[in-house]
């Protein structure tokens, strides 16, 4: 990975003299020149890894700079260097407080600059790992280690939001949950290991079957569940039925088919959360009464008698299992830093 160092000076005579001094430190290999703003936001697009600037003659020179930097996360991780005709501590004092990392003398020997610009380099590239590690604790965070799809926990937190955006917006959500029949019989003939095949299998079915808006979950054992906002009850019988078709089809190794419940909540029917997943879950049981591979919308006549503790009972969403203020902070790194992922 090659260091890049930006160089922003109106005047040429400045520039070329830090240039000299950058250069001299043999940390860059890459040393780009800006004059203009339309120059330092091009430059910013790409990786630059510390900046300098001559010292400015009044503080409101560096406030365009300043604000340019505080426009994005990464940006303002980037090391800002002042350089000035001498180190006087005065300086640097005011460097400080201008919002800069540091103020460096034009003429300090290469040995000493290399020691104090390769100080900021390493602590930008320590601050970048560190972002990258906040992002991929915050994925696993909300993320099911088997399938790759969201889990119950990012679950809970999105259906809330999302929720509370279809009630203000009089738009309607329809809440799909699925699951896999007879899969206890799956693993105690075909194994553990054919269990998980196929339910990555599944996974991937759902999330392709899915569009772009829709929040695809793993809810919890052979359980998926999926947000489809901007969509009704109708439309997403239509998508669940072609789900339910493609998993009748799909090759798992040995036969292999969903039941789907669907509940839906519009502007003249309002549901919370909770009574959203309930509902969706007893159009789920009504699906398995009915004979399976199906796929039925609550409100609908169900067969026989409900159980006492309903097919939800096992996994209760209440609000005091609701998602801790740290995940949803957790949450919101992920989606922000998510251009941090490793590759």
């Amino acid at each position: 990975m090659q260091n890049v160092a930006m160089i922003i000076s109106p005047r040429s005579s400045g520039a070329s003299q830090i240039a000299s001094t950058v250069m001299a430190t043999r940390l860059f290999q890459n040393i780009v020149h800006c004059v203009t703003q339309q120059q330092t936001t091009a430059a910013l697009e790409q990786r630059i890894d510390i900046i300098c600037c001559p010292y400015p003659h009044k503080a409101s020179e560096l406030s365009p700079l300043l604000k340019k930097l505080r426009e994005h996360d990464e940006w303002r991780d980037i090391p800002l260097l002042l350089f000035a005709p001498s180190a006087l501590q005065n300086n640097r004092i005011k460097a400080l407080e201008l919002g800069a990392c540091d103020c460096l003398a034009l003429n300090m020997p290469c040995r000493e600059a290399a020691v104090q610009i390769g100080w900021h380099l390493k602590n930008k590239h320590r601050i970048e790992l560190l972002r990258r590690s906040e992002a991929d604790l915050a994925r696993k965070a909300v993320t099911d280690g088997l399938t790759g799809l969201f889990n119950r926990r990012y679950f809970d937190a999105d259906l809330d939001q999302k929720i509370a955006l279809a009630h203000r917006t009089g738009r309607p959500l329809t809440l799909l949950l699925a699951d896999l029949d007879h899969f206890k019989a799956v693993n105690d003939t075909h194994g553990h290991l054919a269990g998980d095949q196929a339910l990555q299998c599944f996974a991937d079915l759902l999330k392709n079957s899915a569009r772009k808006s829709d929040v695809v979950c793993r809810f919890g054992g052979e359980e998926f569940v999926v947000i489809l906002p901007e969509c009704d009850a109708e439309q997403a019988y239509q998508a669940a039925e072609r789900l339910r078709a493609k998993v009748f089809r799909h090759d798992f190794g040995f036969p292999l088919t969903v039941s789907i419940g669907l509940a839906a909540t519009s502007m003249n029917c309002r549901y919370s959360p909770l009574q959203l997943l309930k509902h969706a879950d007893l159009a789920l049981y009504n699906a398995k009464e009915r004979g399976r591979n199906r796929t039925e919308i609550f409100p609908a006549p169900f067969t026989g008698d409900l159980p006492a503790t309903v097919h939800l009972s096992h996994r209760s969403h209440s609000r005091g299992s609701s998602l801790p203020q740290a995940l949803r902070r957790s949450i919101a790194a992920l989606r922000k830093a998510a251009r941090y992922s490793f590759n």
